[in-house]
């Protein structure tokens, strides 16, 4: 799940910096995730590390990184979905040109409500 503020292009960038200056090997050592958001950082870090400290206030954080955390799971469902307006739609995405940016386009929140309604 990405989101306005996400840490994705970042990852390379944020890896090489704590190898530079971890005198320690990586894969003996505990990570601390402080501002998990959706974890693209601890999802990146999981197998580079001994140990995760995950940790936002957000609650939907908690759900997202204890999935990606504890889930070692090959997962590739094959769910077939359709548009649907729904919540995300609803309160996600712009409805008129004049309400700014908003977390996700019309088209892509209608895909997730079509994907969320299937399952």
């Amino acid at each position: 799940m990405r989101y306005i503020g996400n840490k994705t292009k970042l990852l390379n960038w944020i890896y090489e910096v704590i190898q530079k200056y971890c005198l320690n090997n990586l894969n003996e050592l505990t990570f601390a995730d402080l501002f998990a958001g959706t974890g693209s950082v601890s999802l990146f870090m999981k197998d580079k590390c001994k140990n995760l400290i995950v940790n936002d206030l957000e609650y939907y954080s908690y759900v997202i990184n204890k999935f990606y955390i504890e889930n070692n799971l090959n997962l590739n469902p094959q769910i077939k979905y359709e548009s649907y307006e729904g919540n995300v739609y609803n309160n996600y995405s712009p409805k008129e040109p004049t309400f700014g940016r908003m977390f996700f386009t019309e088209k892509n929140a209608k895909l997730i409500d079509g994907f969320r309604k299937s399952i």
